[in-house]
Formats: structure tokens, C-alpha cells, sequence
């Protein structure tokens, strides 16, 4: 069978037979175009489609992966704080340490403590903060400070310090001479401030009697 012998027998179950069979094969070309052009065109979306998704994707994914990186990095970079660091130390200034130091770890890194640092006056396993302004005092200004204290007492009592009172001012106290108020100076040089009235007994030429005759005018 031809061709055109084909395309009648497709006329006639088709109903057709009006048609002339050159333009029913034209007709059917242009079909065989037309869906051909289709299903490119559909697959040619979906691919491109599929492509544009897993492309996406992998930016997605990349971009995640920097962002995870710097969040690791951020979090293994070891956090540190800053102090100031200032009084009896042998380099005063600013400091930075690591987060948790203590105040050990500020002083430390100033070159250490000098001679007249006075220990008392810090607590070494005391944790410290940022921004922190630490400072070790000498027992010179402790010495002091004490001194003022006891100034500012003595003059509101109207009694005479023997820590700090000159030969004057020690004269004016009822039986005490030139000679005993310079050895009340002289032992307060050479043995260090008293620290009770009743050291003042240690002095050469100060007895009990003389002591209870004092001890309600002095202060220390």
C-alpha cells in the first residue's frame, strides 16, 4: 500500500474524505511541528528549571557554610577583658587579659608588686571585670591615712596623739619635760608608731605612776 493509499484509508475512518489528502498531510506536518516544538519547549523549562534550583542550592548551601565558619571562628577566638592597673606596681598602666583573670594575673603583667605594696589592701583570687581600675596601695599611704585618722580623733577629743604629737605638743602634757617628750619622739622613730597607749610604758622614764597621770589625755 502507498502512501497515498495510507492517507485515504486515514480520510476515511476519520471522516475526512472532503479534505484533499496533500492538505491532510500538510495539516498533519504542521501537528507533528507543533507538538514536536512542545515537548521541547517543556523540557527545555523543566531542565533549566531544575538547573536554576540546584544552583540556588549550592549558593545557599556555600553561603551557610561561610556563615557557620565565621560563627566557629568568632567562637574559638578566646575572649579577653581590660584592666588598668596603677599604685604599687612596678609598670602601671592598661592591660588586656584573658576573660576569668584574677587579680594575681593584673599584677602579673604590671612587672609584679613593689617593695611597699602594701598585700592587705587587695585580695589576689578576686576575679576581675572588664574595664576594671585596680589599685595597690603602699603601706606608706596605709601609714598615712592611719595617722590622718587618728589626727582628726585626737583633735576632736582634745587629747594629744603620741603617734604624731611634736615635743611641743607633748610638753603640754602635765609631767612631761624637754627630755621625756624627745624620748617619746626618739622611740617613735626608731621603734615605729604605737599602736596602744599602754606602749607608751615602753618608754625609758615612764612608769606606771606617771601612765595613769597620761593615759586619759593621750590617744594613739
Amino acid at each position: 500500500m502507498s502512501f497515498l493509499d495510507e492517507v485515504d484509508s486515514l480520510r476515511s475512518k476519520l471522516h475526512l474524505s472532503s479534505i484533499n489528502p496533500f492538505m491532510l498531510i500538510g495539516l498533519m506536518l504542521i501537528l507533528v511541528v507543533v507538538v514536536g516544538f512542545a515537548v521541547y519547549s517543556a523540557s527545555s523549562f523543566f531542565m533549566n528549571g531544575f538547573s536554576s534550583d540546584d544552583n540556588n542550592a549550592l549558593v545557599i548551601e556555600k553561603n551557610n557554610s561561610s556563615g557557620n565558619e565565621e560563627t566557629n571562628t568568632d567562637s574559638l577566638k578566646p575572649k579577653t577583658l581590660f584592666v588598668h592597673v596603677g599604685g604599687a606596681v612596678v609598670n602601671p598602666g592598661l592591660y588586656e587579659l584573658a576573660e576569668g583573670s584574677r587579680v594575681k594575673d593584673a599584677i602579673d603583667a604590671a612587672g609584679g608588686l613593689k617593695e611597699d605594696a602594701d598585700l592587705d589592701s587587695i585580695n589576689l583570687a578576686e576575679q576581675l571585670g572588664d574595664g576594671v581600675h585596680l589599685v595597690v596601695s603602699t603601706t606608706q599611704t596605709q601609714d598615712t591615712n592611719t595617722g590622718l585618722a587618728s589626727d582628726t580623733k585626737a583633735q576632736s577629743s582634745g587629747k594629744v596623739n603620741i603617734n604624731s604629737a611634736s615635743v611641743s605638743e607633748l610638753k603640754s602634757l602635765d609631767g612631761v619635760g624637754d627630755a621625756t617628750a624627745q624620748k617619746i619622739v626618739d622611740y617613735r622613730q626608731n621603734q615605729g608608731r604605737f599602736t596602744k597607749i599602754e606602749d607608751l610604758k615602753n618608754v625609758s622614764g615612764i612608769g606606771d605612776k606617771k601612765y595613769e597621770s597620761l593615759k586619759d589625755k593621750i590617744c594613739v
